[in-house]
């Protein structure tokens, strides 16, 4: 299986909890909208983008990963999850669409991408004035001088002590979110080293 198609498993009650397999390149529109008991969910390391509403009103999800290979998530794809807490935004990421976690409650956003994503000033409604963002130490200056990241209450540096759950692929040395001969030249600069 490669795709997750529109509407999928929306309003599933029984979905408490999904690992979607890394054979999965593409995740459509709502695949898991409105399943109000999902409380887990880890995406595969293959897909480009969060499609819109895809988790839509997952009203008991508390947290989420989104994988390095992830660019772009659009808009209302995580809108009224009204319990989730912490978002790891991975370091591909270039774009996150209007009101992509609106009504969440979003405690601590770790995001490391160095580039600071685009974002429209509703991307992070009815949260912004009460989270924490966590940014790559090199970068803290652009995140707050940007008008709309500098939203956040306090804007940190990633120090290594952040939650250990970000999913990388296997092989992927470099971390860019992709296995390709870059990997090769990492480990053998590693070796050289």
């Amino acid at each position: 299986m490669t795709t997750i198609g529109y509407y999928a498993f929306e309003r599933c009650k029984a979905l408490t909890s999904i690992v979607i397999p890394n054979s999965v390149t593409t995740i459509q529109g709502n695949a898991f909208s409105c399943c109000y008991n999902l409380e887990s969910a880890t995406l595969p390391n293959n897909i480009k983008k969060i499609p819109n509403r895809c988790f839509g009103t997952c009203s008991s999800l508390a947290s989420i990963v989104i994988p390095n290979s992830v660019n772009e998530i659009e808009k209302y794809a995580f809108d009224g999850c009204r319990n989730l807490t912490s978002l790891t935004i991975g370091n591909h990421v270039k774009v996150i669409g209007n009101a992509a976690f609106s009504s969440c409650e979003i405690k601590n956003v770790y995001c490391y991408s160095k580039e600071v994503p685009q974002i429209t000033n509703n991307t992070f409604y009815i949260m912004t004035q009460i989270g924490n963002l966590y940014v790559p130490a090199n970068s803290l200056e652009n995140y707050k001088t940007n008008d709309l990241w500098n939203d956040f209450r306090h804007i940190y540096p990633l120090n290594g002590n952040e939650p250990t759950n970000m999913i990388y692929q296997k092989g992927d040395v470099n971390e860019d979110g992709e296995v390709n001969v870059a990997d090769a030249v990492s480990v053998v600069n590693m070796i050289l080293e």
